[in-house]
């Protein structure tokens, strides 16, 4: 044979390649056959071995044939991910709708978390408000259900996150009435007034049931009311403080200074009515009361005065005064009613009078 011919069969001999069918399958068996043998090398039970074999070989062919062919190509990576972004962000669209104890609420829990950390400080507070008018419309949603009074936990939870972004917005307030563009100040302390009322009223409306709220429960919602009732009262200071420099009208001013001095009077008023129950709290604890409602009361005229006189931030200290004298009034009535079940007292007295002590005790906290 010629030297011609012999190159020239070699180079067709170069040519020939296995069909990618063979490899794929080879490397498959090659796989397969070292773990096996690597399994029999340490000693291990042959059909562990085996089992491990076969159970890698399966994955790595599904690899293969399914991962492996989607990114083996920078075309079908880059559609592989963004078939992941999409399903992605489908999901958090979903989850906007969910309630607490569906599966997706997490998911919506998280997406709200990252926004928070991605939003500028002087447009937190804006965002958090937005997130507590979610909270409480799930709070009404949550509380209309039937299986809500069997699961308290979900409510309590939603409770806590409301009362936590309260005292955040709370915060940012006071620092808003010294940094922030008093036009952009007075919009946030309107829309706390505005949702702190709203949360009082779904907490008293739909989360209390005297029939299933023991003590733990009692100070849950004391803590969240206490937590609306100081953003709310922030709010105050920052529309009196800066109200009529972007326009807040006197009217206005009165206004807002005036429906506190209301609200604060009908809680002196319940206080005084509460305080007559007898059985539940010490002679000189209903005089102590009772002198405290008396003397928010002589505060809460002394601003009304001021209101007349458009002194409104003179006012505001009065009516602040008064607010406290009333608010520690309750808080001081409410620890001091004890446990009532007493050395002579039947159980059904007993069931009884702790009934009325966690009815009294609901009273104080609204």
């Amino acid at each position: 044979m010629r030297n011609s011919e012999v190159i020239k069969k070699v180079g067709l001999l170069k040519a020939i390649k296995p069909q990618a069918s063979w490899s794929s399958q080879t490397r498959s068996l090659l796989l397969s056959q070292i773990v096996a043998q690597g399994v029999s090398s340490t000693k291990r039970a042959p059909l562990l071995g085996a089992t491990r074999a076969y159970g890698f070989t399966a994955i790595a062919e599904a690899y293969a044939a399914t991962i492996g062919v989607l990114v083996s190509r920078p075309r079908n990576a880059f559609f592989t991910t963004a078939a992941a972004f999409g399903l992605a962000v489908f999901a958090v669209v979903v989850a906007q709708s969910s309630l607490p104890g569906q599966p997706l609420y997490q998911v919506k829990q998280t997406s709200e978390d990252i926004q928070v950390a991605l939003t500028p400080p002087a447009d937190r507070s804006a965002l958090e408000l937005s997130l507590i008018d979610r909270r409480i419309k799930e709070l009404e949603a949550v509380s209309a259900e039937e299986g809500t009074a069997k699961d308290p936990a979900i409510v309590d939870a939603l409770v806590q996150d409301v009362s936590k972004k309260f005292e955040s917005v709370e915060k940012n307030l006071t620092a808003s009435r010294v940094k922030e563009d008093p036009k952009k100040a007075v919009g946030i302390a309107s829309l706390v007034k505005e949702k702190s009322q709203d949360y009082r009223r779904v907490l008293a409306e739909k989360v209390v049931s005297p029939a299933a709220m023991d003590d733990a429960r009692i100070e849950t919602i004391s803590n969240a009311v206490r937590a609306a009732d100081k953003a709310n009262s922030k709010a105050l200071e920052v529309l009196v403080d800066k109200g009529a420099s972007v326009g807040v009208s006197e009217t206005e001013l009165a206004a807002h200074l005036t429906e506190t001095i209301e609200h604060t009077e009908s809680l002196a008023k319940d206080l005084r009515q509460t305080v007559k129950m007898a059985g539940l709290v010490s002679d000189d604890q209903k005089q102590e009361t009772l002198k405290k409602s008396q003397d928010a009361q002589v505060a809460l005229d002394e601003a009304k005065k001021l209101i007349e006189q458009k002194d409104y931030k003179i006012a505001l200290l009065k009516v602040t005064e008064g607010k406290e004298l009333v608010d520690g009034a309750r808080r001081e009535l409410a620890a001091s009613v004890g446990d009532t079940k007493q050395e002579g007292v039947s159980p059904e007295e007993g069931d009884n009078a702790s009934s009325t002590s966690s009815e009294m005790k609901i009273k104080l906290v609204f």
